[in-house]
């Protein structure tokens, strides 16, 4: 016959066998500690990528208000994840400190966008040429960029005589 007497015998028996350790009240919760992290809900962000490729532009001057200069460029690019690409960017260039600053939209040949600040520094190299060096912030787009995030930095030369540029840009972008 069962009785609550041999329930607690067998209860007792079953905890020796079980090497509990130590069971104070600062030790960790036993039953916590067993718990599974719960899974976290939503997409995962994407991984970033690599992107890279070059960029040939069109500099028209918009505004000289010195030491301000306001340009814009226009042309194609070929870059990673784009495609032949389209860019389209206002650029303010401090003439005295030699630093840059805009904005960037990159268009893929789907109608897709891809927004980017650009922050950087430019000095001349030789009679009518600029080198310059630019840090890309991707802000997001549209359609497969509405959330593209990353950076990329950018090199190039401008020639002051043709009114032209080339950029080389390689980074990481995520989207």
């Amino acid at each position: 016959m069962f009785t609550r007497t041999t329930a607690l015998i067998l209860s007792i028996a079953v905890l020796t066998a079980c090497d509990l350790g130590e069971i104070t009240p600062t030790a960790p919760d036993l039953l916590a500690s067993t718990l599974v992290e719960p899974a976290v809900s939503g997409p995962r962000p994407p991984p970033p990528r690599p992107i890279k490729g070059e960029c040939d532009l069109a500099i028209e001057v918009l505004e000289v208000n010195f030491p301000l200069l306001r340009q814009r460029d226009n042309g194609t690019c070929q870059l990673s994840h784009l495609g032949r690409t389209g860019l389209d960017g206002i650029l303010e260039i401090n003439l005295l400190s030699r630093t840059q600053t805009g904005t960037r939209t990159f268009t893929a040949a789907n109608g897709d966008e891809l927004y980017a600040t650009v922050a950087g520094t430019s000095a001349p190299i030789g009679p009518g040429l600029i080198g310059f060096s630019a840090t890309f912030t991707f802000t997001g787009g549209t359609g497969r960029f509405t959330n593209a995030s990353g950076t990329a930095q950018g090199n190039g030369v401008a020639n002051q005589m043709t009114q032209t540029s080339t950029v080389r840009l390689e980074g990481k972008i995520s989207y």
